[in-house]
This record gives C-alpha cells, structure tokens and sequence, in this order.
C-alpha cells in the first residue's frame, strides 16, 4: 500500500452507473495535479485554505495523494479548519474528536506508518483532545496479578469488564466507543515503535485526562483535566489564527454589536479597536514572514524556479476553479464593468477607484479591510440562519459598504478620510435601524389586526407577537425567526420576505426587491425562492423594504 511516503489509489468500491461519469471526472482533476510533476510541485505552496476547500468537495477518502505532497505544516493549519465546526453561525468553534478519528482512519488505511508519522508531527494536546474521548488509558502494572490464593485479581478483573481493550506499549487502552478502535490501535503501536517518545508524551497525557476526578463536594470550582485540555487546545488555535488574519467569534461578534450602536450625532473613532488588533497581528505575521524569507534567500538563488512555482500555483488554482472547487474570485473590487452588481455598488467603486488612483498602499490598505469584514461575518454573523460563504460574505460587505456611503453623514468629515471599516459601520447602523429594527414594528402592528377562527392559529400569533416585542425591546428581532413560521399559514411568500428581512443580516427576497418590482410593475409574486436573495447596497432598496412592510397587514389580513 505504501512506498517513499506516497499514497497509492486503493481500488474504487462499485458505484451506480449513473454516478460514474462523475466520479471520474472528480478523479481527473484530482490525477491532473498529483500525476503531472509541474503542478504536483506547486501543492506545498497552496494556501491550507484551498486544501480544506479541496477535501470539502471530494472527500477526504479521495485525497490520499494530494495530502501526501503537503507539507507538516499546511496539514496542521488544515487541522485548524478542518477539525473544528460550531452549531451556528457565530457561535464558538469545538473541537470534533469524531472527525479527527475520520482523519486516523484515512491515514492508517494509507499505512500505519505514515499515520505515525504523521501524528509525530502533530501537537501532542491536538492528538490527545482526539484520542481521549474514545480510549481510557493505563498502566500495564496497575492490572498485574497480587498472587491471590484464588488466583483471580479483582483490579484486572474491573479493568477487562470494562469492554474492547489492548496492551500497546505498557499501556492497557481501553476503548469507550469502538468507531475507530482498530485504526487507533494501529496507530499507535505504529507510534509506539517508531516514535516512542511522542507515544509516550500522548499516553501519558490519556492517562491522566483518565483520572475520575475529583469528589462533588462542593470545595473547588475547577475545570476538569479534560475541560482544561480543551480550553488550552482552543486557545491555541486561536492564536495560531489570530497570526493568519482570522477573525474569532468573539471579535467578529463585539465589533458587529458596536456597530449597530454608531449613530450621526457622533463621529466615531478613526480606528476600530478590533479591526487594530486585526491589523497588529497581520503585521507581526508579515514580520514573521519577512525574517523566514531574509533567512532563506540564499536558498531562492534561481529566479527562474520560483517563477516557474509560481506559475504552477495558479495553474493549479485554475484547475480547481474549473472543477468548482474554489468560487470564482469576488468581483467585489473590480470597478471595470457595468454589470448590474458594479451599478448597484456605484458608489463603493467610485470610493475604490479613488483609492486605487492615489496610491498602492490605499489600495492594499482597502483590500485589507474587506478581508477583515468579510472574516467578522463568516465568523459572528448568519444570513438565512446559517454562516455566510466568503462570497456571500463579500457581497455582503460590498452592499453594506456602499450603504454607508450612501448614508454618510454630511457634517462629517469626508468619507475618503476614513477606512472602509469606519464605512461599514455606517451602513450596518444603517440596516439595522432603518430595515431590522422597522420591520419588526412593522410585523408587530400588523399581527395586532390579524384576526382568524382558528384557535390554535390564533394562539400561535399571539405568542409571536409576545416573543417578537421581548426581542425587539432586546434589540435582537432576529431571535424571533423560528417562531415564524406561524404566518405561514395567511401568506407564504410574505413568511419568506419576513424571515429574510428578520434575520442578523437582513436581505431582500424577490417580493421586496425594488429591481424586481420594476420588472413586473405592481404584481408581486406568488411564490419565491429564499436562496435567490440580493444584498441591500442603496436608499432605493431601503425604500423597497419599507414599502413591501406598507402592505403586510394587508398581505396577513387577505
């Protein structure tokens, strides 16, 4: 199976006909960048992102060879994404100990060596946070025979019932759940024997993440050995991310919070307090890669090798982009082009433009600035209950951006002078006062007037109207959403616009939309799509929303 640390292609399953034209094509773009020398260079120059974003859309069973030829460290920064899910947009990411049992089981299928290696390679406190949930850890001597007359060993005896269990190294393993029991007891003989010291570093660690605890008696308020392990895992990570221009949940959620609070009467501060620590890391990341660089340079003597890696970086890049993998770049800063996203964008790409025609470091300051929106709202933020894309994301913060725009302040100072963060801020008050915070009075006024024979319906509204005033008082209407399904029943498509325009970040289906709306004249339609939504950008979508909220008590009533 395995030879010079290369992942052979284990035989494909039968699979229906019908899914083998797609299969092997999902396969030729994969063998078109491992099997062609050029570009299988160019895989340890990929960004982890893209790596993650390859797994994602074939699997990670079908990605052997292309993770062979990454380096230790792209697999642990695609760890960091990979390992990692939260239950909702803006929630905090937990480790998932099952996924990374996934990961043990496709590296012991490619041999147990390499899986020890590979774990070799790893942070101890990662390996154990993924082992420790399925195995309980101990001594070998702890099980030994005390001679009894009887010969039975009542310590052996407890530690056997226990189920599934091995001796690897000195250790009783003992399984707690037995999904992936024989790949980790591949894995870590395999480590046991060609990495003893990073065994035992791990065992160690099991074994006390083993340990009962401590009595409930009410004299300590600590956090247990595993809970620890966990905090210090994630705290980390975050770390590791902070340096790599992530924004964590907690700082995408303080600054989307304070945005909302920005108001005319107060010019804010010319920098965001978290956007600087943004900022701060880059710059010590961009240090950082500046002495790694300096520290190599001898080494990148051939001009014309690095252009040629270059090369085979973007042609990979385009390989995948073909295939799907990774979206099209955003045209977000594009100002060439009249396309109707460039039009509703107007003055966002008047604003870039400038920057663009003053200098390289406006430009490249600008740029940095999206990305750092653009991360706060796929880290705090949903849209449709569920996390943005990064080209949701995108177009959302372009929308928003020129919304701020279109809303600045006249007795401010121009908008020029301020970062696209500052600018952002203005239109995100803006939507949430002008569309989040209106169309929950607007839904409030009209359920007092809707009026129906059914009881359990009425009962249903009436409860709506309760828990929508509590979190429009809380300043959080999008908290409401799942309890409106109830308007399901008086009107479908106003349902949908509702629970778009409700959510954290609002958006207009195609019964709001004002583009729509001129298309058609003054019928709406009876039926929508929710994935088909556009990004509110100008006062004339405002003006739409307010205008379709106008019709909801008669939308409701019939």
């Amino acid at each position: 199976m395995v030879a010079e640390g290369r992942y052979y292609r284990r035989p494909m399953p039968p699979r229906l006909r019908s899914g083998q034209a797609e299969d092997r094509a999902r396969l030729d773009v994969l063998a078109r960048i491992t099997d062609n020398p050029q570009l299988a260079r160019a895989v340890p120059r990929l960004q982890p992102e893209v790596l993650h974003a390859v797994i994602a859309h074939y699997g990670l069973e079908r990605c052997g060879e292309l993770l062979a030829l990454a380096t230790p460290e792209q697999v642990s920064a695609v760890f960091d994404l990979d390992l990692w899910k939260a239950d909702r947009a803006g929630a905090e990411d937990q480790f998932d100990a099952a996924r990374f049992c996934e990961w043990l089981e496709f590296l012991v299928d490619a041999g147990p060596a390499i899986a020890a290696a590979r774990l070799a390679t790893m942070d101890v406190a990662l390996v154990v946070a993924g082992l420790s949930p399925s195995i309980t850890v101990f001594d070998a001597s702890v099980f030994s025979s005390h001679g009894e007359p009887s010969g039975a060993d009542p310590v052996v005896n407890a530690g056997l019932e226990r189920g599934v269990h091995a001796e690897i190294g000195g250790y009783i393993v003992v399984a707690r759940q037995t999904d992936a029991w024989q790949a980790i007891v591949d894995a870590l003989m395999a480590l046991a024997e060609h990495h003893g010291e990073t065994f035992h570093r791990v065992m160690s660690a099991c074994r006390t993440l083993s340990n009962a605890g401590w009595e409930r008696d009410g004299l300590d308020d600590l956090r247990s050995d595993a809970e620890q392990a966990r905090f210090d895992l994630s705290l980390d990570r975050e770390q590791r991310r902070d340096r790599s221009g992530f924004v964590s949940p907690q700082q995408a959620r303080a600054f989307l919070t304070a945005a909302r609070r920005v108001t005319v009467s107060m010019e804010p501060a010319q920098e965001d307090a978290v956007f600087a620590a943004y900022r701060r890391s880059l710059d010590v990341a961009s240090e950082t890669d500046t002495r790694s660089g300096t520290e190599s340079a001898d080494a990148q003597t051939d001009d014309t090798a690095s252009s040629e890696t270059a090369s085979a970086v973007a042609s990979v890049i385009e390989v995948l982009r073909g295939a799907g993998v990774i979206a099209d770049t955003p045209r977000a800063l594009l100002s060439a082009g009249q396309d109707e996203r460039s039009m509703v964008n107007a003055a966002l790409n008047r604003h870039l433009q400038l920057c663009a025609d003053a200098d390289e470091a406006a430009w490249t300051a600008r740029n940095q600035e999206l990305a750092f929106l653009a991360n706060a709202l796929v880290a705090g933020c949903r849209v449709h209950g569920r996390s943005f894309t990064r080209s949701e994301a995108m177009d959302a913060v372009t929308a928003t951006c020129n919304l701020g725009l279109e809303y600045w302040p006249q007795h401010w100072r121009a908008s020029s002078t301020h970062t696209l963060v500052t600018i952002f801020q203005v239109g995100w008050s803006a939507l949430y006062r002008d569309v989040s915070m209106v169309a929950a009075d607007r839904v409030l006024d009209a359920l007092d007037h809707v009026r129906t024979s059914d009881a359990d319906l009425q009962f249903g509204l009436r409860v709506l109207r309760r828990e929508l005033h509590k979190q429009r008082e809380a300043g959080t209407p999008w908290g409401v959403c799942e309890r409106l399904d109830v308007l399901a029943t008086l009107d479908l498509p106003a349902w949908a616009a509702l629970t778009a325009l409700l959510d954290e970040y609002p958006v207009m289906l195609a019964n709001v939309s004002a583009l729509s709306s001129q298309r058609r004249g003054d019928r709406r339609p009876l039926t929508v799509n929710p994935s088909e939504f556009q990004c509110i950008s100008n006062p004339q979508h405002v003006a739409a929303v307010h205008e379709f909220l106008g019709s909801l008590t008669e939308l409701l009533t019939g």
